[in-house]
């Protein structure tokens, strides 16, 4: 079995998360935020299984919420287990403020009592060889 997300458009938390990244910390920490969610072509990923050696290829569209008990506490959890962290260490604390106001803004519809929660995107492959 292999599960991978997605094209980033599919999950508006890392979209919001990953326009944020672009407008206060760098073009390079955005292609970092947006890495995880380039294998997202189901065909793509069928022809990489295939093509090592597995048979009878079954690929499931999967959707999953993604919840945390804040916007706040998404994002540091997102830059503290990615390489993230080296970019937006070096953000002072104003770009801070405003990266956390922006994603706020961006996802107002997907926060309610118990924080944040928005859906997430997959392709389920599962293959016998």
């Amino acid at each position: 079995a292999l599960s991978v997300w997605r094209p980033i458009q599919y999950s508006p938390g890392y979209v919001a998360l990953a326009d944020a990244l672009e407008r206060y910390v760098s073009s390079e920490a955005t292609a970092m935020m947006k890495m995880p969610f380039s294998l997202g072509d189901a065909e793509k990923v069928r022809k990489l299984v295939v093509g090592s050696g597995f048979r009878n290829v079954r690929i499931r569209l999967d959707i999953d919420m993604v919840r945390f008990s804040s916007s706040e506490e998404f994002i540091r959890r997102q830059v503290a287990s990615s390489p993230l962290a080296g970019f937006v260490s070096q953000v002072d604390a104003n770009a801070w403020a405003a990266l956390l106001e922006d994603f706020n803004m961006r996802m107002d519809t997907y926060i309610d009592d118990d924080g944040l929660a928005f859906p997430i995107e997959a392709y389920l492959a599962v293959a016998y060889k």
